[in-house]
């Protein structure tokens, strides 16, 4: 609680207690918290908060975090969106404070106690972005003059008027560890009146930031972007140019069509939801994300005739511009189904392996049978022969 007093008199106010001020401690559970300081001045995150579990000592905010305690990224919004800090990328420009009577969230992976130590502190003056309490990252921030495979990063951001989403980040680190620890949750969003851009992982999980290795041939992420305001939401991908020369960059999966981000980085999205992919990869490895989804350059059956005398299967190929479900039908000559197969694609190149088995289990016999290979409304139509 916050309290108004009416000074008579220039003067100040002190509140002393047995050292000062207090040592608060909150429980946490292993799921989102809504945090705060508990003190009416700001409170350096790195040196003045602890946490505790059952079995452990007391632990810095990196160090609980190493130890699978929380996951070190605290958010707050903003009338126009969220923040959150410590920033391992341009941590030089400012520390992270806990700013007095402003809630935050974190993330606790498993049930501890947060300590917070009664150590007055303040912004420094030379840090302007200490008012936000973490710096606004922008393409001038971001940019590296020593790019290479090992360490670049670009920024993801969705705007609908004043309201903005900017701390997004792809990029690759040097190693799977490096990867893994610039990787950011994707914070709850608020209930009403948002614009929303978060980077879904494999197992589902949303994130502010997304790192991986070195890449070989390509990666691709997958953004989906909301919002609750009327009208579209414009999504940028800025420091485009801090990615090697090398790959290609683009966006697909909008109404418009593959977007190449090296040419243009941003788009107006007229619907409320969306779900897209941004890729990064080499050029020829990029061949079966551009072209139509089940390209006849691209979709086949080998070996061909088959099967493989190895493997005992045949394997079909195709192409998907986004994930999608796949259903491929075998038929034999006279028009009967011999094997249904179901596939989760993915976005670009796909395989599905076929044991040359019908749908009881029994090995088919030599000849020719007809596939269809359909996602969505895309369909192809070809034969695979078949001999023992």
């Amino acid at each position: 609680r916050a309290y108004w007093l009416y000074s008579e008199n220039p003067g100040r106010l002190i509140l002393q207690g047995a050292a000062g001020f207090d040592t608060l401690s909150m429980k946490l559970n292993a799921a989102w918290n809504l945090i705060g300081s508990g003190q009416h001045f700001y409170v350096d995150w790195d040196s003045d908060v602890r946490f505790q579990t059952a079995i452990s000592g007391l632990l810095t905010p990196k160090q609980a975090s190493e130890s699978g305690v929380i996951e070190n990224a605290v958010y707050w919004y903003s009338g126009n969106g969220y923040y959150w800090g410590p920033d391992p990328v341009t941590a030089r420009l400012s520390k992270m404070l806990l700013k007095p009577m402003t809630g935050f969230a974190l993330y606790a992976l498993q049930s501890c106690t947060m300590i917070v130590y009664p150590n007055p502190d303040e912004p420094p003056d030379t840090a302007t972005e200490i008012w936000a309490q973490a710096p606004r990252l922008t393409a001038t921030n971001y940019q590296n003059p020593d790019v290479s495979d090992h360490d670049w990063v670009i920024q993801v951001e969705a705007r609908h008027g004043e309201m903005q989403d900017f701390q997004n980040y792809i990029g690759v680190k040097k190693t799977a560890e490096e990867a893994a620890a610039a990787s950011r949750r994707e914070p709850p969003l608020p209930a009403a009146q948002f614009v929303s851009v978060s980077i879904q992982d494999a197992d589902g999980t949303s994130r502010t930031a997304s790192f991986v290795e070195p890449i070989a041939t390509e990666k691709s992420w997958t953004l989906n972007v909301s919002s609750d305001l009327e009208g579209p939401t414009v999504l940028s991908v800025n420091n485009v140019s801090d990615v090697p020369s090398r790959y290609d960059v683009y966006l697909l999966g909008s109404p418009y069509g593959p977007q190449n981000l090296r040419r243009a980085g941003s788009l107006a999205l007229p619907q409320s939801a969306i779900s897209l992919t941004l890729v990064v990869g080499l050029p020829d490895y990029l061949a079966a994300l551009l072209a139509s989804p089940l390209s006849s350059e691209m979709t086949f059956a080998y070996p061909n005739p088959g099967p493989d005398p190895v493997t005992g299967t045949v394997t079909f190929k195709y192409n998907l511009a986004a994930p999608a479900p796949v259903i491929i039908r075998i038929f034999d000559v006279g028009g009967r189904l011999v094997r249904v197969l179901t596939s989760g694609g993915t976005a670009g190149t796909n395989e599905t392996p076929w044991d040359t088995t019908d749908g009881n289990g029994r090995r088919i016999g030599s000849g020719t049978y007809i596939y269809i290979i359909k996602s969505g409304s895309a369909k192809l139509v070809d034969k695979v022969a078949i001999v023992r």
